[in-house]
Parts: structure tokens; C-alpha cells; sequence
């Protein structure tokens, strides 16, 4: 139905017959009365009237039209409540979607977060072997100047010994001269004497390696605490 009777004619749902045709009649009273309808419109609204009071004056077609109007009214209550069912249920997928989304992106930022502490603990990690490594450089070059330390003085109170056994070896040759001829003698002087001057040129030589040793293994030192 595309107008409803009821309101076409202005009544209640519950009125009499009596009251059903009054109103018809002033509504018609009403149309023939204005001058501003037309033939047609004023022949369209006729129809309409007479179609609301032919039904609604009638108790049996009154009583089909309100069980077609009151299932319309279910239908039209059904068909609302879906949409709102469907309103509902569009709005909860949005919410579902934005908190999934804001979860989502919660659980991001704390991955990300959790990754960069990993990051910085392998960072400090790397760090702390680096610093393990030097130190473990630095205690091997130290353990390598003292054992080179160690063998130079050995190497020193060797020579000192063997120069005591010359000089000894020397002096008792000198005490006894009496097999050797005084040419012989000054020579073999001579060799003691450029024996010694050869020990010494060797002792300085040693100590200057030694010291040259020395400073490569502090300039390397000083290399890897600037890395």
C-alpha cells in the first residue's frame, strides 16, 4: 500500500463506521471546496478517498487491510531490526579491526623494542670480548717482555761469568810466565783485551735491542687502547 488509509483520512485505527464516513465526507466537502486542484489532481484525490472508505467502511475488507497493515508493520520492525543487527554488527567489525590494528601495532612497537635491546646487548657483548681481547694482548706482551727480560740478564751473568773465567784463566797465565816469551805473552793480552772490547760491544748491542723490543711493544699497546 503506498498511503495509509488511516492517515489518508485522518482517523484512528479504532473507528466506528459511523465515524469512518463522516470523515470521507469532509474530506470530499474539503476537495470540491478548493479551488486550487485541478480536474485530474482533483479526480487522483477522489480516488484515493473513496478507495480508503470503500476499504475501511467495510468490516471485512477493514479487517484484511489491518492484518496486511499490522504485517507490513512486522515486516518493516523485522526489516529494521536487521539493519540494525547489520549496523551493530559493521560497527563491532570496525572495532574489532581499529583494536586488532592498535594490537598489532602495540606488538610491533614492542618487538622492535625487544629487538633493539638485543642489538645494544650484542653491542655491549662485542664490546666486552674486544676489551677481554686486548687485555689478554696486552697480558701476553707483557708475559713476553718479561720472559725476554729474564733471558737477556741470564744471557748477561753468562758473559759476566765467562768474562770472570778469562779474566781468572788471564791471570793465571800472567802468574805464569816462565814457559812464554814476552812476544807471546802481549799477544795473547792483546786478544784478551779485544775479547773484552768484542763482550762489550755485543753487551750494548743487546741492550739497545732490548730496548728497542721494549718500546715496539708499548707503541703497540698504546695502538690498541686507541682502537
Amino acid at each position: 500500500m503506498k498511503k495509509d488509509f488511516y492517515d489518508l483520512l485522518q482517523i484512528p485505527e479504532n473507528a466506528t463506521t459511523t465515524w469512518i464516513t463522516r470523515a470521507y465526507e469532509q474530506r470530499l466537502q474539503a476537495i470540491e471546496a478548493d479551488a486550487s486542484f485541478s480536474e485530474a489532481t482533483r479526480a487522483a484525490a477522489l480516488a484515493e478517498f473513496g478507495a480508503a472508505y470503500r476499504v475501511l467502511s467495510s468490516p471485512l475488507r477493514k479487517a484484511d487491510y489491518d492484518a496486511q497493515r499490522q504485517k507490513q508493520r512486522e515486516d518493516a520492525d523485522k526489516a529494521e531490526t536487521r539493519r540494525t543487527a547489520m549496523r551493530r554488527s559493521l560497527l563491532l567489525g570496525v572495532l574489532l579491526l581499529v583494536a586488532g590494528g592498535y594490537l598489532g601495532f602495540e606488538y610491533r612497537q614492542k618487538e622492535l623494542a625487544m629487538q633493539e635491546q638485543l642489538r645494544e646487548a650484542a653491542g655491549r657483548e662485542q664490546q666486552l670480548a674486544e676489551f677481554k681481547r686486548r687485555e689478554l694482548e696486552r697480558q701476553a706482551t707483557l708475559e713476553r717482555e718479561r720472559l725476554e727480560s729474564l733471558r737477556l740478564e741470564e744471557e748477561r751473568v753468562e758473559r759476566e761469568r765467562r768474562l770472570r773465567e778469562e779474566e781468572q784463566r788471564g791471570k793465571r797465565f800472567e802468574a805464569d810466565t816462565s814457559y812464554k816469551s814476552p812476544d807471546q805473552l802481549a799477544r795473547e793480552k792483546l786478544d784478551r783485551e779485544a775479547a773484552r772490547r768484542a763482550q762489550q760491544a755485543q753487551d750494548e748491542l743487546d741492550r739497545n735491542r732490548a730496548a728497542l723490543e721494549l718500546e715496539r711493544q708499548k707503541r703497540f699497546l698504546r695502538e690498541s687502547a686507541q682502537r
